[in-house]
């Protein structure tokens, strides 16, 4: 199967509250009554928690399904398909980063070694801390939100 590109902001198909279910509309506001349809619907698994969800109309979307959850954010189910295309190129990248440790991990050494606390040495220090503690780097909006720390923050 080949993949398609979903446009989210294009039309797609909306889960309405109904009670204690859920039911689903077609882009036009019909009812979407097609078993397959439904099924794939149901194959998700989407949160019942998620709010404003959207559902690629087409069943080779890279995105199938766009909601946000209970605490505000966006999230994204993705394709299974395109899980694996994707999984596979991070893959590819940690081998081509892993043969590039040994010369990463030269510099930092060497940077390390400097006098005084340039930029060059402390970029080092963040990376040599990175490197040997497993950190995340992290973020001042992460931080703010979830109260737990990188090594950037």
């Amino acid at each position: 199967m080949r993949l398609r590109r979903s446009v989210l902001r294009g039309p797609g198909i909306r889960r309405v509250h109904r009670g204690r279910a859920f039911s689903y509309q077609n882009p036009d506001g019909t009812p979407v009554t097609d078993p397959e349809a439904l099924q794939r619907i149901k194959d998700l698994v989407i949160p019942p928690a998620w709010k404003k969800v959207w559902i690629c109309p087409y069943p080779n979307g890279h995105i199938q399904a766009v909601g946000t959850d209970a605490a505000g954010r966006r999230q994204y189910l993705y394709h299974q398909k395109w899980q694996e295309e994707r999984n596979e190129e991070k893959f590819d990248r940690v081998l081509e980063m892993s043969a590039a440790l040994p010369d990463m991990r030269q510099r930092i050494a060497a940077d390390l070694r400097r006098r005084g606390f340039d930029r060059d040495r402390v970029l080092a220090l963040a990376l040599h801390l990175l490197d040997l503690g497993y950190f995340r780097a992290g973020s001042d909006q992460y931080a703010e939100e979830n109260n737990s720390y990188g090594i950037a923050t």
